[in-house]
Formats: C-alpha cells, structure tokens, sequence
C-alpha cells in the first residue's frame, strides 16, 4: 500500500527563535500574539503519516515543495494522496484572504491528478476550498501544536473515531462573509446576521456544527418540548449509535424565533457530547430558562420576552437536523 504525501504544508517548519523574537508571528500550528503556546518541537504531517504507516508496512513517498508536476509524478501509481494547505493568523491585524497559501496549488493538483485524495486544511479558522469537489476527503485541523502530524495520522488511519465539530461555518466566496473593514470608522450594519446565522440560505463547503464519525447515529424524540409553569422549556431525545465502532456525538439544540423577534432563522441554544459504544443509546436532555428564549429591546435597553410560536431543531449540525418541533409561549 502507497501513501503520497504533496505540498509544502506537509513539513511546514516550527521555527522556536522566529517566534520567540516576534511576539506577533505565528505559524500552522500555533496562533501569533500574546495568547500564544509555542511548542518546542513539532511533528509535522508526513512525520506522522510516515509513523503510522511504517508500523503497518506501508510506503511513504512525498513531494514536500508546491511544484504541482512533481507532485503528480510522486502520486503516480500510489493508492493515496495527502495534498497539504495552511494559513496563518494573528493578534493585531486581519489575515489578507480567506485563502490557504497554496490554494492555488492544492487546486490544480487536485483536479489534475487520478489518485484518490484527501485535502488536509491546517487552518487557522474558515477558509476557503476551491478543491473540495476534486478530492474524496477533507481533514481540517485548526492550529493543533506540537502533536498536529500524530492526531492527523491517528483519524487518517482510523485509531480514532473522531467527534468534532465545526465551530464555523466554511463558505464556498469570499463575498458571502463580512469582509474586514480597512478604515478608522466602519459601519457593520448586519447585527445578529453573522456567521451560520447569515448563511442559512447560502450554499456553503461545511455548515457550522459540522464534523463526521467513523460510526453513525440515528435521533428520535424521548419527550418533545413542553413548558412548564415558570416559562421553562425541557425536552429529551434519545441518540443510538448505529453503526459498528464506538464513537462519540456532539448533538446540537437550535430554535427558530418568533418571525416578530427579529432573530436569525436558527440560532444555537445548547449542545451535548455523549460517547457511546455500538449499539448503545443514551438520552441527551436540554432545558432553556426563560432568559434563554428572550431577545434585546434597544428602546427599554433591557431583555425583554417574546411571545408566539417557537421552532425546535436537534441536530448533528446547522444543516443536519434530525428532529423538528414546536412550543408556545
């Protein structure tokens, strides 16, 4: 069995001194600014690939510069290609472009080679993937540190079940965001529509809450919502690991709005983690205080409540809702 392992990011340099004598300066692994971690020594992405690969005796062969030809003649005849693409970000100044630095790269290596492969994004938040519909895969790993190359080779060879999920959302344009204002005043006129909330329409790479399992997971309701008295709200659902390895989920509560609130379509208002072994099940429980269901009055500068009817969606994503249901207030 033959892994490729092309492009520069994949034995991307953590230079200790650079970063030690430039308080601002990061890298893929590490963000730059004064709440940084700078890890001693790292282990990079073909370092991890090739250790884990060597231990089930399969051949490593690289291409670690961002010359597309000699990375096609180097995933010739494998059975695999890792293509690699980071990005860097800061305290104190906005990152140039949603792009990665070898986008351009990663791109026409993408489109142009007949190897199965997976696009690995060491990024440093959303980015951009002009490849994803070139590539069979995509492991986004954000600024992971010194253990970034092991993590990576542990889900790439399945030793982990991975469970995590997508803390933003990742647009297909650049003009379906804010952009960064370049200005002393700057007038940002979209309130609450930021982010998942702004996109619900807008077709995208990965919705927000976005993550996938080696396993599956089937959602049914243990009891829908209900309202109790002091204008609480409590609802149970039932999450059954269906398929054939243990494996963890991250099940997502989102409620829709009176349409009079103003509020965005979706908006998250809790989540769980629950581990579960193949075959098991377990009930994930939520309640939301009245303080939860209220929207912000500019006039009486207070929080104030809304009455009308509610939408409930449980979910393992923004986009993947499995549940759906109702309450008044």
């Amino acid at each position: 069995y033959t892994i490729a392992v092309v492009g520069s990011a994949c034995n991307a340099a953590n230079n200790v001194n650079e970063l030690v004598n430039t308080w601002n300066l990061g890298n893929y692994y590490v963000v730059g600014g004064s709440g940084r971690v700078i890890p001693e020594s790292v282990t990079t992405v073909v370092e991890g690939l090739k250790a884990r690969a060597q231990a089930v005796g399969a051949k490593v062969v690289a291409s670690l510069t961002d010359d597309v030809d000699a990375a096609l003649s180097a995933a010739e005849g494998a059975d695999i290609a890792f293509m690699c693409g980071g990005g860097k970000t800061t305290e104190s100044t906005d990152r140039d472009s949603l792009s990665l630095e070898q986008e351009s790269f990663m791109t026409s290596f993408a489109k142009a080679t007949s190897t199965p492969t997976v696009a690995v994004a060491l990024s440093p938040g959303t980015v951009l993937m002009p490849f994803v519909d070139d590539v069979e895969a995509v492991l986004n790993v954000f600024l992971a540190g010194a253990s970034t190359g092991d993590a990576l080779a542990a889900v790439a060879f399945g030793d982990h079940n991975p469970a995590a999920k997508s803390p933003v959302t990742f647009p297909k344009s650049e003009d379906d965001v804010v952009a960064p204002c370049p200005d002393t005043a700057c007038e940002y006129s979209e309130g609450l529509f930021v982010g998942y909330r702004a996109m619900e329409d807008m077709e995208v790479n990965f919705p927000f809450g976005h993550g996938l399992s080696y396993t599956s997971f089937n959602y049914t309701w243990t009891a829908e919502p209900s309202v109790d008295k002091d204008g609480a709200v409590t609802l149970s659902a039932t999450i059954e690991n269906t398929g054939d390895r243990d494996g963890a989920e991250v099940v997502q509560l989102y409620v829709g709005f009176p349409a009079a609130a103003g509020e965005p379509p979706k908006v998250l208002k809790g989540y769980e983690k629950v581990t579960l072994e193949k075959g098991a099940a377990e009930q994930v429980s939520f309640t939301l205080d009245g303080n939860a269901l209220k929207v912000w009055d500019n006039v009486a500068w207070d929080w104030a409540a809304v009455a009308g009817s509610f939408d409930v969606m449980v979910g393992s994503s923004s986009r993947d809702i499995r549940l759906n249901s109702k309450f008044e207030l």
